[in-house]
């Protein structure tokens, strides 16, 4: 058996497929495992079949709002009795209401569209430093 440490997943539901494609790339060569999902119900399916470590999590979605979505991964997590919550990086071109809003929700961090890479890099890992998993 081998004892190959297995890469922390990162979902990113983001449904710009260029953005999408960028952001998977460069978390990739952070190390990291990546899933995408391109609206909140094909996000919240791969959060109850994966277990990421993190999600990257934009506020307009098609289906649902990043909101919505959230809270749906809350009650999921509450319905398997998890002791902790994955972190959610909420991402957004919206200004200092959707920033009040999130803290609302128990986000781990928030980043402005447009944002440099370097700063979505400092959230990741400011917020997988905070996790317990």
């Amino acid at each position: 058996m081998s004892a190959e440490k297995k890469k922390p997943i990162i979902l990113i539901v983001e449904d710009e497929p260029a953005l999408a494609r960028i952001l998977k790339a460069n978390l990739s060569m952070q190390g990291f495992d990546i899933a995408l999902a391109h609206s909140g119900e094909e996000a919240l399916r791969l959060v109850r079949e994966l277990t990421p470590r993190l999600i990257l999590l934009d506020v307009m979605l098609p289906d649902k709002d990043g909101y919505t979505v959230l809270k749906e991964i809350r009650q999921q997590e509450s319905k398997k009795k998890r002791r902790s919550k994955v972190p959610v990086i909420m991402q957004s071109a919206r200004g200092l209401p959707t920033e009040i809003l999130c803290e609302t929700e128990g986000i781990s961090g928030f980043v402005h569209k447009p944002y440099k890479l370097d700063d979505l890099l400092a959230a990741v890992k400011g917020a997988l430093g905070r996790s317990p998993h």
